[in-house]
């Protein structure tokens, strides 16, 4: 039997994919509980995680994978040491019943863990643009300006990858264009150079809550990487395997025609 489609994380659902294992999965939600704590508590700072975990082995809901989420600082549920505990409105939390960890929301927006739906990067892009295209995929829901800003950036240095100066964006688009740039490449490459600018500068386009044009961007950096990066590395890649007596025989005849 086939998966069901991906069903996006929302406050108003008991099923959709989780954020930690991306399985379609049931969810079981939580309202939070409030209490008053002398002093600082104690999951603030990892050297006292330890005594965290001895507290909870106290209780017989105690398991290794409770230990195992408090060391790596994910919400657990555990027992209140307090009776006069009173509910948090507005925080929520919600536990896959697949691989049983937990989410924290706030009203409608999920705050932990930081996941992203920008579409995943291509695995062919330089190592610093990478990071700045993962970078403004983690921004996306909270500032599609500042995702399209980054995104901008990632192609300025794409750009520089490519043998452009990387100073200016413009003038190297008009570089690569002279060079034969698929006129389709080009204006993708456009496309996020004006609205990346314009989410910085003045402009005619808004993209303070325009999410989804911020999306686009993501899957043009993408393309853009795979017309320029990745389609050529597979075409050598072909070519380099060809034998070494067809390969000398395209260079004689190549050389032949200079």
């Amino acid at each position: 039997m086939a998966d069901p489609k991906y069903e996006q994380p929302t406050i108003r659902k008991t099923a959709f994919n989780c954020q930690y294992c991306s399985a379609y999965a049931h969810q079981i939600w939580f309202c939070a509980g409030a209490a008053p704590v002398e002093g600082i508590p104690k999951s603030t700072y990892a050297e006292d995680l330890p005594v965290l975990i001895e507290m909870f082995k106290q209780y017989d809901t105690y398991t290794p994978e409770i230990g195992e989420n408090i060391l790596a600082q994910r919400p657990v549920l555990g027992m209140s040491i307090r009776v006069e505990t009173n509910s948090f409105l507005g925080i929520w939390f919600s536990q896959c019943s697949r691989c049983k960890n937990f989410a924290v929301w706030v009203n409608d927006r999920v705050v932990w863990p930081q996941t992203s739906d920008a579409p995943s990067p291509n695995s062919d892009l330089p190592a610093d643009v990478k990071a700045d295209y993962e970078e403004a995929g983690a921004i996306l829901g909270s500032s599609p300006r500042g995702s399209a800003a980054l995104l901008r950036l990632c192609v300025q240095k794409l750009c520089k990858h490519l043998g452009e100066k990387g100073d200016n964006l413009n003038a190297d688009i008009g570089s690569l264009v002279k060079r034969g740039l698929n006129a389709k490449i080009q204006q993708a490459l456009d496309t996020i150079r004006v609205i990346g600018n314009n989410a910085v500068h003045p402009g005619q386009i808004n993209l303070r809550d325009d999410k989804e044009t911020a999306r686009t961007l993501f899957d043009l950096v993408n393309l853009i990487a795979d017309s320029m990066i990745s389609q050529p590395k597979r075409i050598s890649k072909a070519f380099d395997n060809l034998p070494d007596r067809d390969l000398k025989r395209i260079k004689s005849r190549d050389a032949s025609k200079r």
